[in-house]
């Protein structure tokens, strides 16, 4: 796996704080398809949750990006470099407010 992929969301729902690193980066604006928590096992004591595919997260609203860094700071990363709307759950559940993307400074290039 790419050091740029190596990344974790953290979900816009305060009760919800979940792992994972994805395929691709966010874009621009946000797809059509959601992208959707996936179940993927990293090693053999824990199981990570993985977005399935990390170009569907568009830009983090203006609004939103203190919210998305502060919830990524909280895992250990520094920054939300994507958001969706309509993330969803690995049953498919639509989270009521949305998705963040994250990174670690370095993969970005720099903070």
């Amino acid at each position: 796996m790419m050091k740029s992929t190596r990344t974790l969301p953290i979900l816009g729902c305060v009760a919800t704080l979940l792992f994972g690193c994805a395929t691709g980066t966010p874009g621009e604006t946000a797809g059509a398809i959601a992208p959707r928590m996936m179940s993927s096992t990293t090693n053999r004591s824990n199981e990570h949750p993985r977005w399935d595919n990390a170009i569907t997260f568009g830009a983090v609203p203006a609004g939103r990006q203190k919210e998305g860094d502060a919830k990524c700071r909280i895992l250990g990363y520094e920054q939300a470099t994507g958001y969706h709307p309509h993330a969803q759950s690995r049953l498919g559940l639509t989270y009521p407010n949305g998705g963040f993307y994250c990174a670690r400074c370095n993969e970005v290039g720099g903070c």
